[in-house]
C-alpha cells in the first residue's frame, strides 16, 4: 500500500496522538508499505524518520488548528497525481482534517479518519473553536470510508454526539512500545507525571495534592515529563505552593531514560479530564508501575486492570493524596498486570491497522 498520514504534529512532538501515529506509521513501513507523512511545523523541511517520509510544511497562516493552503497544496497534487492508495487523516480538532478529508472526496481517493475525538475543548477558547470546528468535524466522518477509535469509550462518544456512523465505527486500541532494558535497585516513593504539559491533564490537581501531604507530614517528591503551552503556569503554582524542592521538571526524555523514571516511580498518576485513551497509563502498567488515575472519559477502561486505583473527582484533593498513600505504602501487596486485553504490542495493533486500511480500500474499488 502506499499510504499518506496527515495530522498537524508528527514525532519528535511528544504527545499520545503523534506517538500513536509514529508507531503506526513506522511499524506499516516495517511490513512493507510505503509511508508518507504530512504534517504541519514552523520550521518546514523534508526528512526521514525510521523508514518513513516527513513533509514537515509551513504554517502559512501561522495557526496550529486552523487552515493550511501549504498543505493544502501538497495534497491536492499529490492526489491529482494519483501517489497513494489511502488517506490515514487525524485529528477532529484540527481544520487540516477537514481539507484533507475534502480532498479525498473529490479526488476519490479512500479516507480513513482517527478523530482522537474527546467531545469538547479544554480551555474557553478552545470550547470555542470546538462549536467553530463541529460543522467541519462532522463533515470529515461523514466523508470517511472507515472512522478507527481508540477506546471503546471514544467510540460511544462518537455514537452519542454525531447521528449515522452505525457501523463506520471501529476500535483499534494503541499498543506498547518495547521499551530498552533498564535495571533498577526498586521501586522509589515519588510521583510521576508524564503528558502534555496542558492544564486538562490534571497537573494542577496532582501539585495540590502534593502539597495536601507536605500539610500532613508527609513530603514526596514529583517528576514531571513532557513540555506544552501550560508548562509556565503550572511551574508558577508549583512555585506558588512553595512546592520547588518537590518537582523536578525533566522535559521530553528518550525512551531509555523513560522506561527508567516508570520503573524507578512509586507509582504513575494522569488525572486528565478527558483521554480517547490514556496510553501513558498502559506504558507504566507495563513496566510494572501501578496508576493512580481520574475516573474520566476512557481512563475509567483501565480500571479493570490489577494495579489502578480511581479516583472519582481529582479536584477533591485530600481524597488524591489519600490515593497516594494507598498505592505508596502498598501494605496490600499490590498486584499490577493486565486482565481485559487492552494493552498489546505494537505488532498486533499495526496488524489491525493495515487490515483496516486493506478493507477500506478494497470497499472504495466496489
Amino acid at each position: 500500500m502506499r499510504l499518506l498520514v496527515v495530522n498537524k504534529f508528527y514525532h519528535p512532538q511528544i504527545g499520545g496522538v503523534e506517538q500513536t501515529i509514529q508507531r503506526v506509521c513506522e511499524g506499516l513501513t516495517a511490513m512493507g508499505h510505503d509511508v508518507v507523512v504530512a504534517c504541519s511545523d514552523p520550521r518546514p523541511r523534508y526528512e526521514e524518520i525510521g523508514g518513513v517520509q516527513v513533509h514537515r510544511l509551513p504554517l502559512s497562516l501561522g495557526m496550529e488548528d486552523g487552515p493550511n493552503p501549504s498543505a493544502w497544496m501538497f495534497l491536492h497534487r499529490a492526489l491529482r497525481e494519483g501517489r497513494f492508495d489511502l488517506v490515514n487523516v487525524h485529528n477532529y480538532h484540527s481544520l487540516l482534517a477537514a481539507q484533507s478529508a475534502l480532498l479525498c472526496e473529490m479526488r476519490g481517493t479512500p479516507c480513513v479518519f482517527v478523530p482522537h475525538y474527546h467531545g469538547k475543548g479544554h480551555t474557553p477558547l478552545r470550547q470555542a473553536l470546538f462549536r467553530v470546528y463541529r460543522p467541519w468535524g462532522e463533515r470529515v466522518l461523514a466523508r470517511s470510508d472507515l472512522v478507527i477509535c481508540n477506546s471503546e469509550y471514544e467510540r460511544s462518544l462518537l455514537l452519542s454526539d454525531v447521528k449515522g456512523l452505525g457501523a463506520k465505527l471501529t476500535v483499534i486500541g494503541p499498543g506498547i512500545k518495547d521499551f530498552p532494558p533498564v535495571q533498577v535497585e526498586g521501586r522509589g516513593s515519588y510521583i510521576l507525571f508524564v503528558g502534555r504539559l496542558m492544564r486538562y491533564k490534571g497537573l494542577d490537581h496532582l501539585l495540590r495534592a502534593v502539597k495536601e501531604l507536605s500539610d500532613r507530614g508527609r513530603k514526596v517528591d514529583l517528576r514531571v515529563v513532557g513540555k506544552g503551552p501550560d508548562e509556565a503556569f503550572l511551574k508558577q503554582l508549583a512555585k506558588g505552593l512553595g512546592l520547588e524542592a518537590q518537582v523536578r521538571w525533566l522535559g521530553d526524555l528518550d525512551d531509555q531514560s523513560l522506561a527508567q523514571e516508570y520503573r524507578s516511580a512509586g507509582l504513575l498518576a494522569l488525572l486528565s479530564a478527558a483521554e480517547a485513551y490514556g496510553l501513558v497509563v498502559a506504558e507504566a502498567l507495563s513496566l510494572g508501575t501501578p496508576c493512580l488515575i481520574a475516573e474520566k472519559a476512557a481512563l475509567v477502561e483501565f480500571l479493570k486492570e490489577p494495579g489502578v486505583i480511581g479516583v472519582p473527582n481529582p479536584g477533591d484533593h485530600k481524597a488524591v493524596a489519600d490515593a497516594i498513600v494507598r498505592i505508596l505504602d502498598d501494605e496490600e501487596g499490590m498486584r499490577i498486570g493486565f486482565s481485559n486485553g487492552k494493552v498489546r504490542g505494537w505488532t498486533e495493533a499495526c496488524k489491525e491497522y493495515e487490515r483496516a486500511f486493506e478493507a477500506a480500500i478494497g470497499g472504495k474499488g466496489k
